[in-house]
């Protein structure tokens, strides 16, 4: 007998999920679950900046599905070479032609100025609302451009659902503030109260709030505060803060599906007389496109516009004479472990577009630093011309230039993040490479990595010692050495979007407040570039400092723990399609199925589990069989655990019988050296547990690897290969969706 297990799709790690947020169980959602007659669906995207293909496909699922709208809840028209190089233009061709019923404005649709804006709804096909946006003369932005600007109400399936618009107050500064010419962003409570109200006066049946405001700590309000504030809305369609979100506060559902496509939100709404059923789900957008063919008719003009912008990218927009690289000739991504001069580049570029960006606010004579994440940088530029293609892929993830003030204090304990996973190896040579690492402008820093460094699994210990000075670096070369206490200089930090949100666990920025936000970053790049080569008469030479980061590293001073061979998520194995395997007899297909039963053929998928007749799930697990089976998983050159930090300190022997608390033990340190930022559920455990394994054997259970009876979990028990497939599956739910 057969079965087939299903595909799963590993996550990328330049956006770090919170696992409450994550899809359940590892089930693609059949997009085509039957509803009811009386139902009405929305299907929704949010902060897809400009990552518009797939439309073509949303479009088919949408016109078969009987009694559907589509909304957006903003930042749809930047991001993307095509939403660039057409100011936005081209994706609300794309739009239209899917089919979209209402939008609300996000504060980057306001990037190419205010009037570009206006100019861009005008052409859509689709209800643009924003209730709060008014221009220079207190009237409403949209008013006029197919509606009243602010609210429409649908008529569905003999239903009037009310919908209004909201955009986030913080555009005022995410956006140049030399766009807006005028245009004022009102109290958004306020205005979703009056909103509401007219809305009732129309005896709508459904109250949908689309807006553009996020959840993330530093905003004020967030979606969440208007679900309290204002509980009459059913549903709030959100955006800004590229989150997954499924929460109910009250009576009102809150659903947001990150960013750039890759969800798209379902909402089934049904009705009971006056009460409002909401059922959400998140569809995964490689699923929707697999099960949806493309629409002709939006792939042509989505391919049109692509054509165009492929022509525009190979326009030469500079000349350098030397190559600028952040690989090396072997492949190695230099920019994740040391200074390179592509770094070098992408920072200097991002200091002079923050100048122009402050150059008439109050920050303007700030000192600017700039920072970022070297994992970010995905290409070098060779000697000679320089195209618009050549930029994108050395920046082909529609970040944007982001700002905030920090203090020397608060520059000291962030750049700690950055130097954490340096390391040493048993040949003293410098280790660790890891997409956190900073490239940097404006400064320079001097780092010891035998010095304690941050661990940021357990922030509670320290910020880390290993970054031993910063130095301000004025145009001039002028340094100024900073102080690691001072916490009243201001110093402005620009950095991309994605770190500035708290990306690559850069956490202690993201309830910092924004002060500015600016152009994508391979826009910046591109004007550095084409500056620099018009500055030098036709062609520009580009070499690193060589002293933007210094390391200091002694082998016979590093502690030993540093010494382990670094483990990456990016090996770990996944089932990449659908497989068919064959039963195991004493695991048969019964109804309900055995409890491990998904688990033990997931891995037989992964070719993990051998292809005995039978499995003997209640077999005891040796310490040979579990690294065996962790070398595989983890993709690790050796079973060796021991050369990986996974076991320290602990002798097992091939033959020793595994107890709950010693895989607890392991795996946690495997959780460990990932770093991924996850999120925990604090729970009471009342197992007494032997030491070494104590605090691993809690964070396994706060994450829900471990699932004990109650708050017992039996530690001492001798784990069985049954347990075992479920705990490892457990960890893979970690980081797959």
């Amino acid at each position: 007998m057969k079965r087939f297990v299903n595909k799963k799709s590993i996550k990328s790690l330049s956006i770090a999920l919170s696992l409450t947020m994550a899809i359940s169980s590892f089930q693609i959602v059949n997009v085509f679950a039957a509803e009811t007659e009386d139902s009405i669906v929305i299907y929704h995207t949010n902060d897809m900046h400009g990552a518009v293909e797939n439309l073509a496909n949303i479009k088919t699922l949408k016109d078969n599905t009987k009694n559907s709208l589509l909304l957006d809840a903003g930042d749809c028209t930047q991001g993307s070479a095509i939403a660039t190089y057409t100011k936005g233009e081209g994706i609300i061709d794309i739009m239209n032609a899917t089919g979209y019923d209402a939008i609300t404005l996000g504060n980057h649709e306001f990037d190419f100025g205010s009037q570009k804006a206006i100019e861009n709804m005008k052409k859509a096909k689709f209800t643009p609302l924003a209730a709060n946006v008014v221009d220079a003369n207190g009237g409403l932005l949209l008013k006029g451009i197919n509606g009243n600007g602010a609210n429409i109400i649908e008529e569905v399936n003999g239903k009037k659902i009310g919908i209004f618009g909201l955009t986030t107050e913080e555009t005022y500064y995410k956006t140049n503030p030399k766009n807006l010419n005028g245009t004022e962003f009102k109290n958004i409570i306020e205005t979703a109260k009056e909103q509401v109200k007219l809305l009732k006066a129309e005896n709508v049946d459904a109250i949908i709030a689309i807006t553009h405001i996020g959840n993330d700590k530093s905003s004020s309000p967030t979606s969440i505060d208007l679900a309290k504030e204002v509980p009459e809305i059913d549903l709030i369609i959100d955006g800004h803060s590229h989150t997954i979100i499924q929460e109910k506060i009250g009576d009102t559902t809150i659903v947001q599906t990150g960013s750039s496509l890759k969800s798209l939100g379902k909402v089934t709404l049904n009705f009971d007389n006056d009460d409002v059923n909401v059922k959400t789900e998140l569809l995964d957008i490689e699923t929707v496109v697999k099960e949806n063919p493309a629409n002709e008719e939006v792939s042509k003009i989505y391919n049109k516009y692509n054509d165009k912008v492929e022509k525009e990218l190979q326009k030469v927009i500079g000349n350098t004479k030397t190559d600028i690289y952040a690989f090396d000739k072997e492949g190695k991504r230099l920019s994740r472990i040391e200074e390179t001069p592509m770094g070098d580049l992408v920072t200097d570029s991002m200091v002079y577009s923050t100048k122009k960006l402050l150059e008439n606010t109050e920050y303007k004579n700030y000192p600017i630093v700039a920072l970022q994440n070297g994992g970010g940088i995905r290409a070098n530029i060779d000697a000679g011309d320089i195209t618009l293609e050549d930029v994108f892929n050395v920046l082909p993830f529609g970040n944007i230039i982001s700002t905030k003030v920090v203090t020397p204090n608060i520059l000291y304990d962030i750049l700690e993040n950055g130097v954490c996973k340096l390391q040493l190896d048993n040949d003293g040579n410098i280790v660790g490479e890891d997409g956190r690492f900073p490239q940097i402008s404006g400064m320079r820093i001097e780092v010891d990595i035998n010095k304690t460094a941050y661990n940021p699994d357990k922030p509670e210990n320290g910020t880390g010692e290993r970054v031993t000075a910063i130095y301000l670096v004025d145009e001039n070369g002028k340094e100024t050495l900073l102080d690691r206490n001072d916490t009243k200089t201001q110093i402005v930090l620009s950095s991309n979007d994605f770190i500035i949100a708290g990306g690559d666990g850069y956490n202690l920025l993201e309830n910092l407040k924004n002060i500015s936000e600016g152009e994508v970053l391979d826009v910046v790049l591109a004007d550095y570039i084409t500056y620099l080569t018009a500055q030098n008469g036709g062609s520009f030479q580009y070499k690193m400092d060589g002293n933007r980061i210094k390391i200091k590293a002694d082998k016979d001073n590093q502690d030993e723990n540093t010494l382990f061979k670094p483990i990456s998520l990016d090996n770990f194995l996944y089932l990449k399609e659908y497989k068919e395997v064959t039963l195991y007899e004493d695991i048969p297909e019964i109804d309900p199925p055995y409890w491990a039963n998904e688990s033990i053929y997931y891995f037989k998928a992964l070719g993990i589990f051998e292809e005995d007749i039978n499995f003997y799930p209640n077999n005891t697990v040796t310490y040979g069989q579990f690294k065996e089976i962790l070398q595989k998983l983890l993709g690790l050159e050796n079973s060796n655990l021991e050369e990986y930090g996974i076991v320290q300190d602990i002798t097992y022997t091939d033959d020793t019988v595994l107890k709950r608390e010693d895989v607890a033990y392991m795996i946690g340190n495997v959780v460990r050296a990932y770093n991924v930022n996850l999120e925990t559920k604090p729970i009471t455990i009342n197992d007494g547990i032997i030491p070494f394994a104590r605090e691993n054997f809690q964070l396994l259970a706060e994450l829900g690897v471990l699932k004990g009876n109650g708050k017992s979990f039996y530690p001492e028990k001798n784990v069985t290969k049954a347990e075992l497939a479920v705990i490892l599956y457990n960890l893979s739910e970690l980081y797959l969706n």
